[in-house]
């Protein structure tokens, strides 16, 4: 049994999403009867808490094994308080195959992917197959609404970051995984996290809001003019 390890690209830290793989059955590699041998594949998936590997937002995975065979299976994400799922791919053909992994927003596996992955393996009899699989984000581009707005000294204005992928299909993400910040807090102020962030007017001034999708590293800015208290005027005519 052997383990492929799943890890972001942008992400230094190793992640735990182990794809185990196994061979089974007799015979060497020259053997006519590989093309009827059998292996299984398993596949135990970990569901961390905090993962940029499968993302905060993703409810299910995808598996796919394609080659000599096709075959795939949905994994949902499992119950809160349980963290790791296993998914077995049995009597898998001996040969080569394309195992690819994909998370969705949904428990089902619908909605627009939010992160894929794909590695080559190989089943042989009496041998494990190894590799290192790495999950990627679709997100392409992000976006920050209302792209300008103007606040009085005091005023607050909630913006929402939204993210695409290639197709410009908006990719579903966790509040948890936008940060933000202002050019000048001393005009005006943002929150660090979350999503919709609030921006609140402390001065007259014009500044640029930045929020950032962590997982992607994606970034987008809009403008906040914060304009200063005109006051009152009352006027008496006799």
């Amino acid at each position: 049994m052997s383990v492929l390890s799943l890890s972001r690209r942008l992400f230094l830290t190793s992640l735990a999403l182990p794809l185990f793989l196994t061979g089974c059955g007799g015979g060497g590699k020259g053997d006519a009867s590989n093309s009827r041998a059998t292996g299984a594949a398993e596949f135990t998936i970990n569901w961390p808490e905090q993962s940029r590997l499968i993302p905060t937002a993703a409810q299910s995975i995808k598996i796919a094994l394609s080659g000599t065979a096709s075959v795939e299976r949905t994994v949902a994400r499992p119950p809160a308080g349980t963290n790791q799922t296993t998914v077995t791919f049995n009597d898998l053909v001996v040969g080569n195959y394309t195992a690819a992994a994909s998370a969705y927003p949904n428990a089902d596996a619908t909605g627009v992917v939010q992160a894929t992955g794909s590695t080559t393996v190989t089943i042989i009899k009496n041998q494990t197959a190894t590799g290192t699989l790495t999950m990627d984000t679709t997100v392409t581009k992000v976006g920050v609404t209302p792209a300008t707005a103007s606040i009085a000294i005091g005023g607050t204005q909630a913006v929402t970051g939204s993210a695409q992928d290639a197709a410009n299909a908006t990719v579903l993400t966790a509040p948890t995984k936008w940060t933000w910040s202002t050019s000048d807090a001393t005009v005006a102020t943002v929150s660090a996290s979350g999503n919709p962030a609030t921006v609140t007017g402390v001065k007259a001034g014009s500044v640029t809001i930045t929020g950032t999708e962590t997982e992607s590293g994606k970034t987008a800015t809009m403008s906040i003019t914060v304009n200063a208290d005109k006051g009152n005027l009352e006027l008496t005519i006799k």
